[in-house]
């Protein structure tokens, strides 16, 4: 039997409100003709808090406000911003702000936020952990030839997207000439490498999760169910579906929660779910999207931390997280007030983010989340004997970072696999920068060293 979910049993706290202020942000993306997020908009939400009975404060946050996070006071911090900072809005900079100040705040923490806001870096974890994921690849040109292991149908998004960015009706594609389109779309359009994997037809479903990973609450598969908008198009969420309210497809498909599934398919969902919110570190809340395979198998399409949290009239209107609630009987104050409380009851961080990505003056970079001495380590890439230049220059971690002859960042191996390490002192803030043309040689390096120790381990 599951726990008891938290509830309202939170005495009235001095709470502030955090979102992505979207005025004046433009970033080039079809994201810059939604309608912008300013107080006004945020009204609901204060209006749920403040009949929950606290004191409620706004801030819009974006990146030339983020430094009034190192002056912030408050008992409590609900934290609805959301970004990739390649969309123009801080998001996993955020996190830290909040984690480094010792405030207790809302959903995921900054590793977890992080890691999931790259499709393929958590991809790679998921499948790890031995969750059901379908087959894919990282395409940073058009013209790459497509492995040989992966079968048409094919799908194809952007890496970093969220909200369906740069996923339409063209984005399922039966054959090498159409891959080569989508990948040119999403690559000139998205400021990101394309995710390519397979397409897995069946029936869209997701499963909300609140609270820590070791134990987190999993609310009932909720079903996406697409209806005559879509008979001749592929069956799948697009970016008109979620956003365009001109469009047939945004009115065309209904959700249900419970999800109509016999009890056993319902039972393996849950589990799935459960065991990928724990693969990515899950904490906070979060959704997980999966197709369910024609042999039953659901597959894991991604993890959606700090999930959206909209709420309205139509189901259409809704992010799904409010909708799965409503499945449980849950009215959106009672989400609100389980979140808040799981927040609450929030350990301090003991692993948090350390780079972020960011666009910006027409380019992606790379920044420092925080302070670091010289040879510190910020992050583990590659085992030890990686010795492929070309996969671990792809790395999430690695991608985006500036090439330097004088980097502050240098590639450092031990017995266990290979960092990025500080080659100088680092400030927050600061554009992190590497060596390319050394990364051959230094993975080469490695590999040696970790033959020649697998050697002496055999004796």
């Amino acid at each position: 039997m599951q726990r008891s979910p938290p509830g309202r049993g939170v005495p009235p706290l001095d709470l502030v409100l955090l979102y992505s202020a979207t005025s004046g942000i433009r970033s080039g993306l079809p994201t810059d003709s939604l309608p912008d997020v300013d107080d006004a908009a945020m009204a609901p939400e204060v209006e749920v808090f403040r009949g929950l009975g606290h004191q409620v404060r706004l801030l819009g946050i974006t990146y030339d406000t983020l430094p009034e996070l190192e002056r912030l006071t408050a008992d409590f911090v609900f934290n609805y911003c959301d970004g990739t900072g390649l969309d123009g809005n801080p998001g996993t900079e955020v996190i830290v702000a909040l984690e480094r100040r010792g405030l207790r705040f809302s959903g995921a923490g900054s590793w977890c936020y992080w890691l999931t806001n790259d499709k393929w870096g958590s991809k790679l974890a998921l499948a790890a952990a031995g969750v059901p994921v379908p087959a894919g690849w990282v395409a940073t040109d058009p013209e790459a030839p497509l492995p040989a292991a992966l079968a048409f149908p094919l799908i194809v998004k952007p890496r970093d997207g969220f909200g369906s960015l740069g996923v339409d009706a063209a984005s399922v594609v039966h054959d090498a000439a159409a891959a080569r389109g989508a990948i040119e779309r999403i690559v000139g359009a998205c400021h990101t490498d394309a995710l390519v994997e397979r397409y897995v037809e069946g029936r869209e479903v997701t499963v909300g999760l609140l609270g820590p990973a070791e134990r987190p609450w999993v609310l009932p598969p909720l079903e996406v169910q697409f209806g005559s908008a879509y008979r001749d198009l592929p069956r799948i969420r697009m970016f008109a579906t979620k956003h365009d309210t001109e469009s047939e497809l945004y009115w065309g498909f209904r959700t249900v929660c419970p999800a109509p599934l016999p009890p056993a398919v319902t039972r393996r969902v849950q589990q799935v779910a459960r065991r990928a919110y724990r693969a990515v570190g899950g904490d906070g809340y979060a959704r997980v999207d999966m197709r369910l395979a024609a042999d039953g198998t659901p597959y894991v399409l991604e993890v959606n931390a700090n999930c959206s949290l909209e709420t309205g009239e139509e189901p259409q209107d809704c992010g799904m997280l409010p909708l799965a609630a409503g499945g449980m009987g849950w009215s959106y104050p009672e989400l609100l007030a389980r979140l808040l409380a799981a927040g609450l009851k929030r350990p301090p961080a003991t692993r948090q983010a350390p780079l972020a990505a960011r666009w910006r003056e027409g380019e992606a970079t790379v920044h420092a989340l925080a302070d670091r001495r010289a040879g510190e380590r910020l992050l583990a890439i590659a085992a030890a004997d990686a010795a492929d230049a070309t996969e671990v220059l792809r790395d999430p971690a690695v991608r985006y970072l500036a090439h330097a002859p004088a980097p502050n960042l240098r590639l450092v191996a031990d017995g266990d696999g290979l960092w990025l390490a500080a080659a100088r002192r680092i400030r927050a803030g600061d554009v992190l920068t590497l060596d390319r043309s050394r990364a051959p040689s230094q993975l080469a390096a490695a590999a040696v060293r970790a033959r020649r120790r697998a050697g002496l381990r055999r004796r």
